[in-house]
């Protein structure tokens, strides 16, 4: 893919993002710096005992949390919003963005199914595209 795009398509205007499922040998995939601008982490649950968050800093490119659910099948709604940001400012402090899976029938994902996603969403950490556009 990376091949085609840049080479065949020859587009230069991409961000590819490295972004396996949290696992300690997740960093060891890496396809190296030039077909990488940006790594991150796939994680799914509460504890954010995310494995491999180190060494995926250490590889010295802007990280984010790529994909992130209360768990795999869903939530119930009952999740509060605060303790995402919180757990990202005291085990994941160099996270630079978070892409929060939408919700479906069943289950109850995304940062408004879920409580205080205003709280969340005015945490001092977080830039808004309103913020951006300023």
């Amino acid at each position: 893919m990376f091949d085609y795009f840049t080479n065949t398509r020859k587009l230069n205007n991409l961000l590819w993002v490295f972004s396996p499922s949290a696992d300690s040998t997740a960093a060891s995939f890496f396809p190296g710096n030039t077909q990488c601008d940006i790594v991150g982490l796939d994680y799914y649950g509460t504890t954010f005992d995310v494995s491999g968050y180190e060494d995926m800093i250490k590889l010295g490119k802007p990280f984010g949390l790529t994909e992130w659910g209360v768990n795999a099948a869903g939530g119930d709604g009952t999740y509060d919003n605060i303790n995402l940001i919180n757990n990202i400012k005291s085990k994941l402090p160099a996270t630079s963005f978070f892409v929060v899976w939408s919700s479906w029938t069943g289950a109850k994902l995304a940062i408004v199914d879920n409580q205080n996603p205003s709280g969340l969403m005015n945490d001092s950490w977080i830039i808004t595209r309103d913020e951006i556009h300023k």
